[in-house]
């Protein structure tokens, strides 16, 4: 998995957790609500942005990253473990 899938993820997960939409977490966190659209679109995030959903969805960072999306271990099972690029690495 790619680390813009697994952010996309995690985000949709949040947001079904706290009962919210993407529109109403861009609102809560002070963001252009097509700039949420864009990152699944563009495969782009900033560490910026997902520092501002954290602040909309009253959690830290470490909370959002603390999930098996983003674990070695566990994208071995889905066949994609690459949480990067290769471009990246």
């Amino acid at each position: 998995m790619l680390l813009i899938e697994a952010v996309n993820a995690r985000i949709d997960e949040l947001c079904r957790e706290k009962g919210i939409t993407r529109y109403r977490l861009a609102e809560k966190s002070a963001l252009n609500r097509s700039l949420l659209t864009m990152m699944k679109s563009t495969g782009t995030v900033k560490l910026s942005t997902v520092s501002a959903i954290c602040d909309g969805l009253g959690i830290s960072l470490k909370d959002f990253f603390d999930s098996p999306l983003f674990d070695p271990e566990k994208r071995k099972n889905t066949g994609k473990s690459r949480l990067f690029p290769r471009r990246l690495c």
